[in-house]
């Protein structure tokens, strides 16, 4: 006869209740109470429909791929759908299973009702995509380590946590002092994105260690990785730039357009590398990332951790030039 949850719970010396929170992922039962369940459970290869295929699987349950989207960017589809497509191919080479959820479905919900989600749908790994400081419930679940994490784009680290990122403070360090040489230019605008982004900061401290460097004065706006808001910015500066930094390529795309309304041609350097510069009659120069890349690596790293390495900052490599029409054949 087969063995049921009262088994499981006799066997662990624990209540049949801390048996389902255990097997359904909710919050509240210690981490010794939790190898106690599992030991009993492997012990007596109980494997109840609900959870069966996780049990018998070394990478746990399925990996949730959590998109936190902006509002307010336009044309930023085609990075979203990079990270998905690498998500999505490491995925069917693992054998594993990735359930795409998109930031809005979370606005509202407390801690606990995100938890609830997750175990509702078997979803005990995560790798989340443009955190910003404003996610405090996702703060929260990643310092309690409740699941094996990887975030993309942010500075977490724990146990159970890696992150994965291009280096984003010396690229954008690397590509403004680049732009500088090339043009001598002496009044200079940087346009940053979401103030409270992490990948902000981030190319910021690039810009920043490049003014103390070369003793230089660059002004600095936030334009929220927007087009329009960049393109707003430049139109109505009193300045006539040299140079525009940019760290999107889209702010880049605003910026050049509200350049050539006011009469001025400015050099601008963009970030990211995205397929919209392919077509734009004006070559930018921007920072190449490989999107598709870093998602993949993403997965394979989520499903290391569940199989017990330790989290850890993991940096991939980019390239600067530029996006030509070409290019799009050959990707």
């Amino acid at each position: 006869m087969s063995n049921n949850i009262k088994d499981v719970a006799k066997e662990a010396g624990v209540a049949i209740s801390t048996v389902s929170k255990v097997l359904n992922n909710y919050p509240g039962v210690s981490e010794a109470s939790k190898k106690k369940v599992l030991k009993a459970v492997h012990k007596l290869n109980y494997t109840p429909n609900r959870v069966a295929s996780a049990l018998s699987s070394k990478t746990g349950n399925r990996i949730g791929l959590v998109m936190i989207i902006n509002k307010n960017y336009q044309a930023i589809d085609e990075l979203n759908m990079q990270y998905l497509l690498g998500a999505i191919s490491a995925a069917h080479k693992l054998k594993i299973e990735v359930i795409p959820i998109f930031s809005s479905f979370f606005e509202g919900l407390s801690k606990e009702e995100t938890l609830q989600y997750f175990s509702k749908n078997q979803i005990s790994s995560l790798v989340l995509y443009g955190m910003s400081r404003d996610y405090n419930v996702f703060h929260d679940i990643i310092k309690e380590e409740r699941f094996s994490v990887v975030v993309v784009d942010a500075p977490f680290i724990n146990d159970k946590t890696s992150s994965i990122m291009i280096n984003h403070t010396k690229a954008q360090y690397e590509i403004a002092e680049m732009a500088i040489k090339d043009t001598s230019a002496k009044s200079i605008l940087y346009l940053a994105g979401d103030e409270n982004g992490y990948v902000t900061t981030m190319r910021i401290n690039g810009i920043k260690g490049l003014m103390d460097r070369h003793n230089l004065t660059i002004d600095i706006e936030y334009a929220d990785f927007s087009e329009r808001l960049a393109y707003t910015k430049v139109l109505a500066s009193k300045k006539a730039y040299d140079l525009i930094i940019c760290a999107s390529d889209l702010m880049a795309i605003g910026a050049m357009n509200a350049a050539k309304e006011k009469g001025i041609n400015p050099t601008i350097t963009g970030y990211d590398g995205i397929t919209l510069l392919s077509y734009i009659p004006t070559e930018i120069k921007t920072v190449k990332q490989n999107f598709f890349q870093i998602s993949y690596e993403a997965v394979h790293e989520v499903n290391q951790i569940n199989e017990g390495k330790e989290g850890e900052p993991i940096y991939v490599a980019y390239e600067i030039g530029t996006r030509k029409y070409e290019d799009i054949f050959n990707n």
